[in-house]
């Protein structure tokens, strides 16, 4: 049988005509890392790992590429090396976060190849606090090893939500079968919610694992203010999803609070009414995660600001066709390459308050106006005449100085002048004046 003979860093080697260089090093004794066969790493992407130089323009990867006559391979350059690191690094921003409960944990060929590559950190929040406490600028790392491997200062770190820590105690005491008692299946105990919005309790409520938001939204906190109408109720943090009325019903675990496009994240229930823009919701949680982007990563620093823009002009009434579906495929690229959870979770309230309000979106693009009427740029300040006194209420708080007319005698608002802040609406004590969508009023308004 015909052979072929190469070397692999310097180490000569004969094989038969047709093996894989990778074959070809590893019968010169020389490892070329492989982990294609490993169980939820995506097959294509670890491929790549065994990349080697064998003098072509391009690196190739040694688990397929043809061993010829006078071949030499390198398998430690600094590209080789750079190609890897970059590999696994895409590698570990997709993996599962469940490495320490893992059985391969500590016997991973994962981890030993990300230490081998220098890949230290983690890639979740509590590698930018500990890189502050070391007064290094706090950014996501990816991982492993892991802060209880190596963390604070090189040392076993425990690191972890202060409710969770709060929890170990009372497990102690209680036992793990008194926790379990609480919740569902697959999550067990309490969480505590920090209540907010147009409800009339707000604070902080522990809750069991399971309850509906309809018991948190009406039963603890007491429903909503003014006996307005329930609109959505934002979970999770700024970076949480927003979701309707119809599914006020929904548990409060995680499984269910991830498939209607919600997170459980840091806790946080804020309750909005019927006079909220969901659009405009959407666009103020956008603006506080964009503006908390550590900026390491593109998807997150780039794809949080290209959203955050086509939402102000949406606001503006300067939507453009397309926009809606720019956002979600932005949204989605964003939660897929982002390397922390700040990324990986910032366009959750956009993608939801598209699934669930997309008429809402579809009125400020193809209608210009906003079904809420709480997008300024959309709406005009007009009045009541019958109900108007010239108090002049209306005056003394106008900034922009719009409003004018004697004491006593009705007032002209100058919506070219008018910067629509509503100070006019919440001084008038006479229900006077009243926004209304933009273009239906006359030229020159009545007030107070």
């Amino acid at each position: 049988m015909a052979t072929v003979k190469l070397t692999v860093d310097g180490v000569p080697v004969e094989v038969e005509a047709g093996s894989t260089v990778l074959k070809a090093a590893e019968k010169a004794g020389i490892n070329i890392p492989t982990l294609c066969y490993l169980e939820g790493i995506h097959e294509v992407g670890a491929c790549r790992v065994c990349v080697v130089d064998v003098g072509a323009k391009a690196l190739q990867a040694a688990c397929v590429a043809p061993v010829a006559e006078g071949m030499k391979v390198l398998t430690n350059t600094p590209a080789v090396r750079t190609a890897r690191k970059t590999t696994v690094e895409l590698i570990l921003s997709n993996h599962p976060d469940n490495c320490p409960s893992c059985v391969r944990n500590l016997n991973c060929e994962l981890q030993a190849l990300a230490e081998s590559l220098n890949i230290r950190g983690n890639r979740f929040e509590g590698a930018q606090i500990l890189a502050s406490i070391e007064g290094e600028r706090g950014m996501p790392r990816p991982r492993p090893p892991f802060p209880a491997q190596k963390g604070l200062w090189g040392c076993p770190t425990c690191i972890n939500n202060v409710e969770t820590f709060a929890n170990v105690a009372a497990i102690i005491l209680n036992g793990a079968a008194w926790f379990a008692s609480m919740g569902t299946e697959k999550s067990k105990g309490s969480k505590v919610f920090a209540l907010a919005g147009q409800i009339v309790n707000t604070g902080l409520a522990e809750v069991p694992m399971g309850i509906t938001l309809r018991e948190i939204v009406y039963d603890i906190a007491g429903g909503i203010l003014g006996g307005k109408q329930f609109k959505a109720v934002q979970i999770g943090g700024p970076s949480g999803g927003c979701l309707p009325a119809s599914l006020l019903d929904t548990p409060v675990d995680y499984d269910s609070l991830t498939q209607a496009g919600a997170i459980m994240g840091s806790g946080g229930m804020i309750v909005v009414d019927e006079a909220t823009c969901m659009v405009d919701l959407a666009r103020y949680f956008l603006t506080f995660v964009q503006a908390e982007s550590c900026g390491k990563c593109p998807p997150c620093r780039v794809g949080t600001k290209r959203m955050h823009e086509i939402l102000e002009r949406i606001c503006a009434g300067e939507g453009q066709e397309g926009d809606v579906e720019r956002l979600q495929e932005l949204g989605t690229r964003v939660k897929q390459l982002s390397l922390c959870g700040l990324g990986q979770t910032a366009p959750n309230p956009v993608l939801s308050t598209i699934r669930y309000f997309r008429e809402e979106y579809d009125a400020h693009i193809r209608e210009g106006r906003c079904p809420a009427m709480a997008c300024s740029a959309l709406v005009d300040y007009t009045v009541v005449p019958e109900k108007s006194t010239g108090c002049t209420a209306c005056v003394k708080v106008c900034p922009s100085g719009a409003i004018t007319g004697e004491r006593k005698k009705p007032h002209l608002i100058d919506h070219d002048k008018c910067i629509r802040c509503g100070s006019c609406e919440t001084a008038c004590k006479f229900d006077a004046i009243v926004k209304t969508e933009r273009g239906a009023r006359g030229e020159r308004e009545v007030a107070d």
